[in-house]
Parts: structure tokens; sequence; C-alpha cells
């Protein structure tokens, strides 16, 4: 097959988005498919253009076999709502503009969203060059809304109306959770045409060699600490509204036998970095590669996955539990009851926690030592194998594109 992928984030982004299709995309290549992706140029999450790919309005690469598109995106200034819209839209219009070098004679093109601006690009490329259309929600966008506190019902109505619109106009509909399957079938969309392909992880083998440029000083400290007797809690991952990292910084100064360790990027950083200033057990570092990242997740105690406690996040599966466990790391969660929480106790009940104050009473209180936590791994990787083998969604997805095309 000849298959489009329109996605706004792509290798060598990092990211669950980025992740999520850039696996799926070298998996189908990887059987023989001609895969073409129509992505932006390189610039998340550190709100500038990717070395190598600056002062270009547009390329085509090609990317182990895969044919890459990329569109100039407007960036750069502070992470504001208004400069993601300005991001987002820019891309939407050149994406648009540029669609007339795109060949006409794809078998489907698979829309993945968010932001849900991509799904216009992907509505406008299938209704004029005719070819079937599987829009994919990573999120629902306006529940994620409601969920942090958007307090704009014109935004929220408006965000509503377009998802479904779009969901209509697709000849079939993906979504990664059960949970967000029945939000849009409970809006009126046919069940019959959305399928569930959740998130995973492409299970490999994973002795992994360290690069450790750029990250010698995060391995130095975090030797440091466990020199001084300290365990390690790390969060590896956005900094935004809906994780509320900052609210967990704010307490966890007084945590005695512990330090925190933040790397990512996102709108809450520079916030984060002046509530670290005045703790001696949180540390603040820049986003780096996912290879490297995935190669830290078990030099840490826990790894960190904190989404807010709203019922509207309850069937998100965050994509980093997969990564952790995929490589030997033991996740810890901050969240509302529901998909991910139902993973999480599988592996242990401790591990989840439905508030800040619970996880850090647990810490102090309960002896982390009588967790079996070989146990653990083993039961995380047995889960990953069954049901979130990025493999096996490539080939469900693959039965569905010849369903349709």
């Amino acid at each position: 097959m000849k298959i489009l992928v329109i996605t706004q984030y792509y290798y060598p982004e990092i990211g669950a988005a980025s992740k999520r299709l850039t696996e799926l995309t070298q998996l189908w290549n990887q059987k023989g498919h001609d895969v073409h992706v129509y992505t932006s140029l390189p610039n998340y999450p550190q709100k500038a253009v990717y070395k190598g790919y600056e002062n270009k309005k547009k390329i085509v690469e090609n990317l182990e076999g895969i044919t890459v598109y990329r569109n100039h995106a407007a960036i750069g200034g502070k992470d504001s709502k208004l400069n993601r819209i300005k991001t987002y839209l820019s891309f939407m219009i050149n994406a648009c503009k540029n669609a007339n070098h795109l060949a006409n004679d794809y078998d489907v093109v698979i829309t993945s969203t968010g932001p849900i601006f991509s799904g216009l690009i992907g509505y406008y490329i299938s209704k004029r060059k005719k070819i079937p259309n599987i829009l994919e929600f990573r999120d629902i966008t306006f529940k994620s809304l409601e969920a942090t506190g958007y307090t704009n019902p014109i935004v929220i109505y408006l965000t509503k109306k377009l998802e479904l619109f779009l969901s209509r106009q697709a000849k079939q509909v993906v979504t990664v959770t059960e949970t967000y399957r029945e939000n849009l079938v409970s809006n009126g969309i046919d069940f019959k045409k959305i399928s569930v392909i959740p998130n995973g992880y492409a299970i490999k083998n994973n002795d992994c060699e360290i690069d450790r440029h750029g990250i010698e000083n995060i391995l130095r400290t975090i030797l440091d600490e466990k020199q001084k007797n300290k365990k390690i809690i790390g969060y590896f991952g956005t900094l935004g509204i809906s994780q509320g990292i900052e609210h967990l910084v704010d307490k966890v100064r007084n945590l005695n036998g512990y330090s925190f360790f933040i790397i990512g990027e996102g709108a809450k950083k520079v916030h984060i970095e002046k509530l670290a200033i005045h703790t001696d057990n949180v540390f603040v570092f820049d986003a780096v590669t996912q290879q490297q990242i995935e190669c830290l997740y078990d030099k840490v105690d826990f790894n960190l996955i904190k989404i807010l406690n709203s019922k509207a996040f309850s069937g998100t599966i965050p994509s980093k539990l997969f990564e952790i466990i995929g490589n030997n790391g033991i996740p810890i969660y901050i969240g509302p009851e529901g998909d991910a929480q139902k993973i999480i106790c599988t592996m242990h009940s401790n591990l989840y926690h439905k508030e800040i104050d619970s996880l850090l009473k647990f810490l102090e209180q309960a002896p982390t030592t009588e967790m079996d936590f070989k146990q653990i791994q083993e039961t995380g990787k047995r889960i990953l194998i069954e049901t979130y083998d990025r493999q096996q969604h490539a080939g469900l997805y693959l039965e569905l594109m010849n369903k349709i095309k």
C-alpha cells in the first residue's frame, strides 16, 4: 500500500505523539509498504527548529526508506497558548498550501490529532485527492479543555463541533483508549466506524549504550544523591498545565531520604525552576534525546507519571508508562482512577495514588524495601507483551487500512 500519514509531530522530535507515529511508520515500511509522512519542521519540545532544518520553508527527506515532507510552522517566543495556536495554525495553512506537491495515488490517508488543526489538513487532502481518510484521536481536545479548567464555553463548543464533524467525515476513526471511543459514541459517532489501537511500546533488546554527551551532569548528580543514601524519583516529560508538576515540587522539599529529578520542557518549566532554587533535593534539567531518556529509566528508583486527577482523563494511558516498563523502570502514577490506574495496580497497588499527598505519605511511612521490584518488572513486561506491543498495533492498523482502501 501507499500510505500518507499526517502528523504535526515526528522524528527527531521527542514525546508520545512523535514516538507513536515514528514507530508505526517504521514498522509499516519494514513490511514493504510505501510510507510517506506529511509533518512540520522539527521543533518540539524546545520551541526552536532543530539543527540542520533552520531557515527552510519546506524539506523533503528520506528517513530509512520513509519519505518525509516537512512544512514550515511559526515557532519561537514564550510558550503560551497564543504562540502554540500560532504554531498549529501556521502548520495547517502551509500544509494545505503545499498539498499540490503530494501525489494523488495514495491508498489511504492517516491523520493523527492533536492538535485538532491537523485533522483539517487530513480532511482537506482527503477530499481534494479523493483518498479515504482514517482520523486518529490521541486525545479528545474538548474533553481536555474541560478537565484543565478552560473557561471559555464558546471555544469548547466550537472545538467539540469540529472534532465531531471531522469524525463524521472520516472513513474510519481510531482512538487510543476505549474511553475515548465511548466519548465519541455518546456524542453521536457510529460505534462501528471507531477502532481502538492503543499506545504501546516497540519491544526490543534494551541493552542500551548510553550516549553520555549532554547528560554527564544528570548521571553525576544521580550518583552523588545515591551516595547520600537517597532514593531517586524521576519525572521525565512535559512540564505543562495538565501535569501540574509544580505542585509536587512545592511539597517534596521536605521529603526526607528522596531526591526529585525533573527532565523536560513545557509551559510551567520556568516556574518549576524558580521553586527548585529554594530546595536541596529537587534538580531540574533540560530535555534530552529519546534514547537518553530510555536509558535513564532504570537509573532512578521510581519514574513518576502524573496527570490531573479529573474524570475527563480517566481514559488516558500515558505512553510514558509503556516506555518505563519496556526499559526496566518502576513507574509510580498520580492521576484519576481509570485505564492507567488498572494497569499500574496490576503491577502493585502501592504504585498508584490519587493525589500528591497520598504519594508523599506512602514514601514517608511505607518501607519500599519490602516491594518485590523484580516481580513488578516481570508483571509489567507481561502486560506489555500481551496487550501493548507496538508491532501488534501496526498489524491491526494495516488490517484497518486494507478494509477501506
